[in-house]
């Protein structure tokens, strides 16, 4: 086969595989009445705020979706000290939504990225969920990967221990691939939840499914060792970024998958999970320069010539070209 100008990249699970896509993020740091951001905390600095979002891309490479964070701008706000002393709090992140919103120059406010604003308490984070709001609340007490994981919920994910639970307690966080999870429980109460036994008594792929919550980026565990997902947690961030965040990407990805729908089809055809395209031409036709193709496993027709730059991604097993 042909690859015009050799501007495809195929990808099977790679780390270190370079964005294709991009999420724009204004960090705005509230300042006190004195014209002062915070003076003691863990987000005080601007390159605290940039180590936060490199981890956070360190860890969407080792995922090879093609996602990265990309921050635009970082800005000192004065003039709406009243926010300074907010609280990580639902209500207060409401609030402040509202009021910038309402006065978009006086919050630095845009409507294409994802807006973050550091708090001068020592709280920890707080994020809207796509039906509730847009808005990210960092306090002085948040963990160095509490922005990644503010942005997860941004981008429709609860938390490991399900999406309505508090405390303790235990309940589905609506992703089929993760093991249930209670944020007291240590790995050896995954792993006697799941499996009857604890974590040293289980297999290699047992093990495997334990950290897969235990180190995952939206549990409550090891708050600064947090960096995975699993893939049906990708699948549905992926989802919110083509759908319902899509004012802050860059692109979309495209789903293939044989047995899928014929395409060219309507919108949301390809750009949901459950509601994949059927091969890989129909991808290619319906993805814009820069998009991604993601190809579950299967056999595909490849297309004599690609003539864009499209990155395909091959997603959670084997891929053949013919």
């Amino acid at each position: 086969m042909k690859l015009s100008y050799l501007v495809i990249m195929l990808v099977v699970f790679v780390t270190g595989l370079q964005a294709q896509i991009t999420w724009d993020v204004s960090v705005k740091f509230i300042l006190d009445e004195n014209g002062n951001r915070a003076t003691s905390g863990n987000y005080t600095t601007d390159q605290e705020i940039l180590d936060s979002f490199d981890l956070a891309n360190e860890q969407l490479a080792a995922m090879a979706r093609g996602y990265e964070f990309e921050v635009i701008e970082i800005i000192d706000l004065p003039g709406v000290s009243e926010w300074f002393d907010s609280s990580c709090t639902s209500a207060d992140a409401g609030d402040l939504q509202a009021a910038a919103e309402a006065d978009t120059a006086a919050f630095a406010w845009k409507t294409s990225a994802i807006n973050v604003y550091v708090l001068g308490t020592d709280c920890s984070a707080v994020c809207s969920f796509p039906s509730t709001g847009d808005i990210i609340l960092v306090g002085q007490g948040a963990a160095l990967t509490s922005p990644f994981h503010e942005s997860g919920h941004f981008f429709d994910l609860c938390h490991t221990q399900g999406c309505s639970a508090s405390d303790c307690d235990s309940t589905s966080d609506e992703i089929a691939d993760t093991l249930p999870d209670a944020s007291c429980w240590d790995q050896d109460g995954i792993a006697q939840e799941s499996f009857g036994v604890d974590y040293d008594q289980l297999s290699t792929a047992q093990k495997d499914e334990v950290d897969d919550v235990w180190l995952n980026i939206m549990s409550y565990h090891n708050l600064n060792q947090r960096e995975r997902l699993t893939p049906d947690q990708l699948d549905r961030l992926t989802d919110a970024s083509n759908i319902v965040r899509a004012n802050v990407a860059s692109g979309q990805t495209w789903y293939v998958e044989s047995g899928g729908f014929p395409g060219p089809m309507p919108f949301p055809f390809g750009l949901l999970a459950d509601l994949p395209l059927d091969d890989l031409s129909d991808g290619l036709s319906a993805a814009a320069p820069k998009d991604v193709v993601l190809l579950r496993p299967g056999t595909y027709d490849a297309p004599s010539v690609i003539d864009q730059c499209v990155m395909l991604c091959a997603s959670h097993g084997g891929v053949v070209l013919d």
